[in-house]
């Protein structure tokens, strides 16, 4: 189907941007909006180091965001990962 983004594949996850979903294996792994978003930022940066300026115009499109709210979601992700 021409004009949908790939499903991302790595470990024991799938990150299907279209439909927003985010799978250990089979199951859904529950993440928040921002934090999803925060992952496919870095999996479409993947090949390089995203400074956190860059993250704070991708993911709040320049609105006030306390400056551990990164640091926060990030955190967040690793934790969702780690709960494997």
């Amino acid at each position: 189907m021409a004009g949908t983004e790939a499903v991302y594949v790595f470990r024991s996850f799938r990150v299907d941007p279209a439909r927003r979903l985010l799978l250990r294996g089979a199951s859904p792994v529950r993440v928040t909006a921002k934090v999803f978003d925060l992952l496919l930022v870095l999996i479409r940066g993947r090949q390089r180091v995203i400074p956190r300026d860059e993250l704070i115009e991708q993911l709040w499109h320049r609105t006030f965001e306390r400056r551990c709210g990164t640091l926060e979601r990030a955190t967040e992700l690793n934790a969702a990962r780690s709960a494997e």
